[in-house]
């Protein structure tokens, strides 16, 4: 299954900061969630986000 996106992180008030995983080649959203999940302690009013990167799909 493919995801476009996996939301790591999403603060319950509206959130004060955005921070996007890219992953690369050979990876995938839900493996960058992963290192997405170190960050969001650190950023508890940010909405963490991995995107997929449809040029890693070669």
């Amino acid at each position: 299954m493919k995801h476009d996106h996996f939301v790591v992180q999403s603060p319950d008030k509206p959130a004060q900061q955005l921070l996007l995983l890219f992953h690369g080649v050979g990876d995938n959203p839900v493996a960058m969630g992963e290192i997405g999940s170190w960050f969001a302690p650190l950023f508890p009013d940010a909405l963490v986000v991995s995107v997929r990167w449809r040029g890693a799909e070669r």
